[in-house]
């Protein structure tokens, strides 16, 4: 669609309009002529349409059979520049080797777009894919689409689909991810279930294997829970994959700091914004006016040059600099204490989230400078974990 646009301009196409009752049959004419016509609409017995500009001289035989009027409304494209700048055969020349350029440009591929994915990288898929052939700057005819979208699926166990498409100067690779099957756990595997971290059982629950505490036992991280040797009275031992339920209640103590005083940014509203034009990797400045900030925030955004609706081997380059100032902001022991919550509220969420809450006792001071949030949490959590158990047949 791209290259047939790209034709059109270089060819020289108009917008006219025609008028009578018989307007359809003048359209049947000009098929049968094999005069193109696109974008034909239709508002009572005028209809609007398009043709290339040579093709337009051809129509009013058509029309004077049909009884059809005909209104040039508009021209386009390069014939059109060339006839109303034919004296500055410089710019008439200049408008024909970018349309040159343009139409060369489009045969390639400039930009690359990786949809679908979450947890499989764009970064690997663009890799795998420039392995394959495709890649920015790559020529269109010489891509093999399907062998692509094959290949990428056989090298990436984690893609369950994907499908390629190339619309002009733009490929758009669509994925999707495997979903994967829930670890499943083989229980005819021997396994012991030892503690995670050190505390007070104070519920156990032992579906297979042989206890080794019982509720209230205090166990330190890493000491057996259940066994999966189980010994019956005749003193025989079989050995189990032991599942438990154990839920421990722990008392840990963690501790928050907050500086009362902090080095901080305070933007003075003062902005520069400044382009560049890339290509290959190397950007050309638009402008060279300094920034004279003594200290500032760089943002940058990169867009590919889009001529036509198609991607160009350009981008362009924004880059805004914000101006600010570093203060000291000094906090009071009320400020500081809200600060040292609020740090204690996202280690609970980060680290708790499984845990139930039983208390929290918590304890403030400022020392040095510093504000010290000293916080002693008890909770209870499952602290059960399997332990593979490693016998001649497992090794």
């Amino acid at each position: 669609m791209f290259i047939l646009s790209i034709l059109r301009i270089i060819r020289g196409y108009v917008r006219f309009s025609a008028k009578g009752v018989f307007v359809e049959r003048f359209l049947n004419l000009a098929a049968r002529a094999h005069i193109p016509l696109w974008g034909t609409k239709k508002k009572g017995e005028t209809m609007l349409a398009y043709a290339y500009r040579k093709d337009y001289d051809r129509l009013r035989k058509p029309a004077e059979n049909t009884g059809t009027q005909l209104a040039l409304e508009k021209e386009y494209g390069i014939p059109m520049l060339l006839s109303r700048y034919k004296k500055r055969a410089g710019l008439a020349i200049g408008i024909f080797v970018f349309a040159l350029f343009i139409l060369a440009m489009s045969r390639f591929i400039w930009s690359i777009e990786v949809v679908g994915n979450e947890l499989v990288s764009t970064e690997e898929i663009i890799e795998l894919l420039e392995l394959e052939g495709l890649k920015v700057g790559s020529y269109t005819n010489h891509i093999n689409v399907d062998r692509v979208e094959q290949n990428l699926l056989i090298q990436m166990e984690d893609l369950s689909w994907a499908g390629i498409t190339i619309d002009g100067t733009d490929a758009i690779v669509e994925v999707r991810e495997r979903t994967q099957p829930p670890e499943l756990i083989d229980i005819n595997s021997p396994c012991n279930i030892i503690a995670a971290k050190s505390g007070v059982i104070i519920k156990l629950e032992v579906y297979d294997g042989q206890p080794e505490v019982e509720e209230g036992d205090t166990v330190m991280e890493g000491d057996m829970i259940v066994n999966a040797f189980i010994t019956n009275k005749k003193g025989s031992s079989t050995l189990n994959h032991a599942r438990a339920t154990v839920i421990a209640r722990i008392n840990e103590s963690h501790t928050f700091e907050v500086p009362l005083q902090e080095v901080v940014r305070e933007y003075t509203g003062q902005t520069l914004e400044k382009k560049w034009v890339g290509f290959f990797g190397l950007e050309v400045p638009l402008s060279f006016q300094e920034v004279g900030y003594q200290a500032y925030e760089e943002k940058t955004d990169s867009k590919p040059l889009r001529i036509f609706g198609m991607s160009m081997p350009f981008t362009v380059v924004d880059r805004s600099y914000a101006e600010y100032k570093e203060i000291t902001v000094t906090y009071n022991e009320v400020e500081a204490e809200a600060r040292a919550i609020a740090l204690m509220e996202e280690f609970e969420k980060d680290n708790l989230a499984g845990c139930e809450i039983v208390s929290k006792d918590a304890s403030g001071r400022i020392e040095n400078g510093v504000y010290i949030y000293v916080v002693d949490f008890t909770y209870d959590e499952d602290i059960g974990v399997e332990q593979a158990v490693l016998t001649e047949q497992t090794e």
